[in-house]
């Protein structure tokens, strides 16, 4: 074993090893130390997805027992980023929104900006599936739900007051009511 003047020979910390002291600050700090370089790998991992296309298997009309690999772009994603970069998406999210890092706020939302901009763009014009796109970039109608009751019958709905109630019906009847 390595010698080390804060532990006995068998290993142990000795008696008021205070190591920890040695950190100025809790944590890891920052991995990515400045807003420009948080931009210059971002430009990094897109000009990476723009030179890197993903192959997809096709038959070429003009051959009917020839496969081939025919180039796709590659859409511009968070997770896609996170990858590259080595970090999670909560570190990312951190960079792009939480407090302590309103230096990176305004290249966080750039970034958020291009990917936005290459999937919808790329949707429009049918390069990338339309409906996954609107799904992923959250903008998708808002659908009704509609509420059946047993059967597929309509859902009775009653008001209850005070003193009134299925045995109280102040002599009108609810189902006869215009």
């Amino acid at each position: 074993m390595k010698e080390d003047e804060n532990r006995t020979i068998e290993g142990k910390f000795k008696p008021g090893n205070n190591f920890w002291h040695r950190k100025k600050k809790p944590g890891s700090g920052k991995r990515i130390s400045s807003p420009d370089l948080l931009w210059q790998m971002a430009c990094d991992y897109f000009e990476w997805c723009d030179s890197n296309p993903i192959y997809k298997s096709e038959l070429p009309r003009s051959s009917k027992h020839e496969v081939a690999l025919i180039p796709h772009e590659r859409p511009y994603t968070k997770i896609g980023l996170c990858s590259y970069l080595c970090i999670g998406r909560e570190t990312l999210d951190r960079y792009i929104s939480q407090k302590g890092y309103e230096e990176y706020h305004d290249v966080g939302e750039l970034i958020e900006n291009v990917i936005f901009t290459q999937k919808f763009e790329r949707a429009a014009i049918g390069v990338y599936n339309a409906n996954l796109i609107v799904r992923d970039l959250r903008l998708s109608d808002v659908r009704e739900s509609q509420i059946s009751g047993p059967k597929g019958a309509p859902v009775k709905c009653q008001h209850i007051w005070e003193g009134v109630g299925p045995d109280h019906n102040d002599g009108e009847d609810a189902d006869n009511a215009d």
